[in-house]
């Protein structure tokens, strides 16, 4: 698992966590991804709802060395080549209970898409 896909599982596991600590009913907002290695700010992302339910997450923008607007991925299909500000990395996300999962997060370092699950 590459460290951006530790990111956004953090990410993810973190709005759970959030909500149950702040009594927060929904993780739509800018949220800030943290290295587990480093400790450093990685990226913003913005979290929005759609009108099924269902989230999605995109960069807004990149902390650090990704900030680079030159920065490409190993992505493939309509990612091929996209610029990490404003790509979408977590998708059909729903809430099941108190909890958020299914969807998949984008890694987009390797290209590889996750099925979320917090169970």
């Amino acid at each position: 698992m590459s460290l951006f896909h530790r990111i956004a599982l953090g990410t993810v596991l973190a709005l759970s966590a959030a909500s149950a600590f702040t009594d927060i009913s929904t993780p739509v907002g800018m949220w800030q991804t943290i290295d587990d290695a480093s400790g450093e700010p990685k990226a913003a992302i913005q979290i929005t709802q759609d009108g099924n339910g269902e989230l999605s997450g995109k960069i807004m923008r990149g902390i650090g060395k990704l900030n680079d607007p030159e920065r490409r991925t190993a992505c493939k299909g309509d990612r091929k080549d996209q610029l990490l500000k404003g790509m979408t990395i977590i998708e059909g996300m729903r809430q099941d209970g108190d909890e958020w999962n299914g969807g998949q997060i984008l890694d987009p370092e390797s290209g590889k898409f996750y099925k979320s699950s917090a169970r």
